[in-house]
């Protein structure tokens, strides 16, 4: 119950109301206070009795604001209680996962918003859900002609040179006059503009019309479930229609990635061997050797390499988030973020390396170079984007005739012949993976390699023969 203190000052009299709580998040016990002035023209009892509703009215407006934090009711309609929901998921949620959940409120917020949290029953969400289903999208294909790189040469303008005049990358430029890869609207905008043509006499565009993604479907669904689960939790709706109890969600069939055996990648470490490109190299056999991830590998400082000790440490990431750039964070598993013992092969490597690193940073980058010394930079002295980890593996494949695999899947297998070897502990080839324990490594990691399971054929085959 709130206690209420008289008290009289010069400029007048007040009313101290103060209210002992029990804090939910810590279970400690916090005392709010506040004053109430009455009006001069009341008598002290009525003074007194005024002063007591103020302090019962203040009591359980404090109490609703425990109960519901987010401050609002079931009448609230998701537009509104949008707002509040992405507040929380930007100061508390990965960057990666608040712009996926702003991005799914594209297509939430046109079908649902304009209904009130208590009206989001169980047919409406289902319709949604159906209608996600049905959605498609336009791809637009712009490859640049041929005329594109006579132009530049006619007019002997330079790649560089030109990337200043368009205010594009000198990477895009290049891509664009290889016709190597589709480049995007504004920057086949910018590109006609400099060159004061047609964007039609320079590009070959097509489009094609696509469904959405069952991943990209079923994470939309997902977050509609994590919105009103929130609202939920805070007493504002009863029951959360979004979840499998009362609707079918999304099937997200994934598909079966690719990946090396230990005989594609004996083959793939011989050629890199060989190769010339040291900086594409290292980045490729951290991904054999150790199993780390892209963003990763992307984050990593000569810091958290120990030469001497043969030992690396993850303690950050680096990840592209739409609408912010690069985003660097923890590891995605607090589990990653340790320090890991390196092969005898990969340390000798990071040795050599190092060597040329030292070199690139003195004569390419020079002044350019930040002080920051992550292990892949660009010459203009900034860390790489992650991305272009996997543009170097492809062109590594490319090049020596390797499987055409994700730069993700040296990661599976990197585990997968970790367990196959049948030498290496479950929980260790976890606790290198990054893991907590060593369900999420066999779930999601581990891949029985084709000529593992004819040998494992020929053992059943034995054992059920007849003798």
């Amino acid at each position: 119950m709130a206690t209420v203190i008289r008290q009289e000052r010069k400029k007048g009299i007040n009313y101290r109301i103060q209210v002992s709580m029990k804090d939910l998040h810590t279970g400690k016990y916090k005392t709010v206070t506040t004053t109430w002035t009455p009006d001069t023209y009341m008598s002290k009892i009525e003074q007194d009795k005024a002063a007591q509703r103020f302090a019962l009215d203040f009591e359980c407006k404090l109490k609703d604001e425990q109960r519901n934090p987010l401050n609002i009711n079931s009448f609230a309609t998701l537009n509104e209680y949008s707002k509040i929901f992405l507040d929380y998921v930007d100061k508390h949620t990965s960057a990666n996962y608040s712009s996926k959940c702003h991005e799914s409120m594209k297509f939430i917020l046109p079908k649902l918003g304009f209904y009130k949290l208590h009206e989001l029953k169980p047919l409406i969400i289902q319709n949604f859900i159906d209608s996600l289903q049905e959605m498609t999208y336009t791809v637009v294909k712009i490859r640049a002609k041929e005329k594109f790189g006579e132009i530049l040469k006619e007019r002997r303008i330079s790649m560089d040179r030109f990337a200043r005049m368009s205010n594009l990358s000198a990477a895009t430029i290049k891509l664009a006059k290889l016709g190597q890869r589709t480049i995007n609207m504004e920057s086949a905008n910018k590109i006609a503009r400099t060159l004061e043509m047609p964007k039609e006499m320079l590009f070959d565009i097509t489009s094609e019309v696509r469904p959405y993604a069952s991943q990209s479907n079923a994470k939309t669904v997902s977050i509609l479930k994590h919105m009103l689960s929130m609202s939920k939790r805070y007493d504002v709706i009863e029951k959360n229609y979004a979840s499998s109890e009362y609707v079918k969600g999304v099937s997200a069939m994934s598909k079966e990635t690719p990946i090396m055996d230990l005989d594609d990648t004996l083959k793939a470490l011989e050629c890199l061997k060989k190769d010339e490109d040291i900086r594409a190299v290292t980045a490729v056999l951290i991904g054999i050797y150790m199993g780390r991830r892209r963003g990763e590998v992307a984050g990593l400082m000569w810091t958290d390499i120990d030469l001497d000790n043969g030992e690396m440490t993850v303690e950050r990431s680096r990840s592209p988030v739409t609408g912010k750039g690069v985003v660097e964070k923890e590891p995605k598993s607090i589990y990653s973020a340790k320090t890991y013992a390196m092969p005898a092969t990969l340390t000798k490597q990071l040795i050599k390396y190092k060597e040329w690193w030292d070199d690139y940073v003195e004569n390419v980058v020079g002044d350019k170079y930040e002080g920051k010394p992550y292990l892949f930079l660009q010459y203009t002295g900034k860390a790489i984007y992650p991305t272009t980890i996997y543009t170097w593996w492809k062109k590594l494949q490319k090049k020596h005739g390797l499987k055409e695999v994700h730069y993700h899947s040296l990661r599976k297998t990197n585990i997968s012949v970790q367990y196959a070897s049948n030498q290496i502990p479950s929980e260790i080839i976890a606790g290198r993976a990054g893991h907590a324990n060593d369900k999420v490594t066999k779930q999601n990691y581990l891949k029985i390699f084709k000529k593992d399971d004819h040998k494992t054929a020929e053992i059943v085959d034995s054992l059920f023969a007849c003798k």
